[in-house]
């Protein structure tokens, strides 16, 4: 067994032992690729995944039909230390006596009636699991950005959506959110899934892409000719909001006062309703947002976790994704073949996308 599962699981089992139970049924897809850092969707908006995993105070089991044991077994278990037991696909129910047998009569339950403690185990990120979101943000980051200077004035939503899919694909990431705005639609939607509507001068694209189970989420704007300066400024007070929010998404801090400083920015830079229409980001991981942040948000930034946070100001948004690390916050969707923004917040340069002028 490796090492990053066998913490994964101690982190388990602690629950376990929290609850009293002696076994814990995970079947989310989330959890599936925490466990394993592999894909356990076949299709690909899939919320529950192909297999589950019975975690118990000695073994960790992989519950799987045998229409997909032999391939995820082969190209998607990443980790060593986990037993699988497949079953017909024509009779589900031996699954449940497979758990029966494994537990003895033993108390066991679900993912579900645990969802907020399960999902919090997945919040601290282990040093493999930040390495392959280095890995997947620079991967998304470049299907994003090649995209964007490939855009064409005539061509539609659905064109630069359908490139954007087609090399996040090529490179290995799951596209599992895509939107494109053009010219007016920016502004009129804060969530504009792609139309017929053809390019004048103005594109945002936004991606969440997922590669190792991990999602990346980022935001990249594209302008054909001269930038308005209005477009421009409200732009560049989006990514001001952005890189205060960066900088000051520490170890210790709560997110609810992050909440307030940026309620209070918005109102200071003039936009004070714009944080009503869309919501500002949050933690992320295994789902696109593991939670969103709000005024009633309980939860305390903790080191290795990933953040995404995305202010808009009509029209406009900026956003990347961010590791939380000990001494400074690492971009992983920077490319450095982006123009950007430069800022100091409290001495601390962050430096933002920019709209890039083609």
């Amino acid at each position: 067994m490796n090492t990053e599962l066998r913490e994964k699981l101690e982190r388990i089992r602690r629950v376990m032992a929290d609850n009293n139970v002696h076994g814990i049924l995970l079947s989310s897809l989330a959890s599936f690729s925490w466990l394993c850092g592999g894909r356990g969707h076949v299709g690909l908006a899939s919320e529950q995944a192909c297999g589950k995993f019975l975690v118990t105070p000695s073994d960790c089991y992989l519950l799987i039909n045998n229409i997909e044991a032999e391939r995820i077994e082969r190209e998607e278990l990443r980790v060593s230390g986990v037993h699988v037991v497949s079953f017909p696909w024509y009779q589900p129910e031996d699954e449940q006596a497979i758990i029966k047998r494994l537990m003895q009569d033993r108390q066991w339950i679900t993912e579900q009636q645990l969802a907020g403690e399960v999902a919090r185990l997945r919040w601290e990120l282990t040093s493999p699991e930040m390495e392959r979101y280095r890995e997947a943000g620079r991967a998304v980051a470049k299907a994003l950005e090649q995209t964007c200077r490939e855009i064409k004035r005539s061509e539609t939503e659905f064109q630069i959506a359908a490139r954007l899919a087609a090399r996040c694909l090529e490179a290995g990431i799951d596209p599992i959110l895509q939107l494109v705005a053009v010219d007016e639609r920016a502004a009129q939607f804060r969530h504009p899934v792609p139309t017929n509507k053809r390019l004048d001068r103005y594109a945002m694209v936004v991606v969440g892409g997922r590669k190792h189970g991990l999602v990346v989420s980022a935001t990249r704007c594209v302008h054909l000719g001269p930038l308005p300066d209005d477009l421009a400024r409200r732009h560049r007070d989006a990514a001001c909001l952005d890189a205060e929010l960066i900088a000051k998404t520490r170890p210790g801090v709560r997110v609810q006062d992050l909440f307030a400083h940026l309620q209070r920015r918005y109102h200071e830079l003039g936009y004070p309703q714009e944080w009503t229409r869309h919501h500002q980001g949050g933690l992320t991981g295994y789902v696109s947002r593991e939670y969103r942040a709000s005024e009633r948000s309980e939860e305390i930034v903790r080191v290795n976790q990933a953040f995404a946070w995305n202010p808009t100001i009509r029209g406009t948004k900026s956003e990347d994704t961010i590791l939380i690390r000990e001494s400074v916050n690492e971009i992983i969707t920077e490319t450095g073949e982006w123009p950007l923004l430069e800022f100091s917040i409290d001495g601390i340069p962050i430096r933002r996308p920019a709209i890039l002028v083609l």
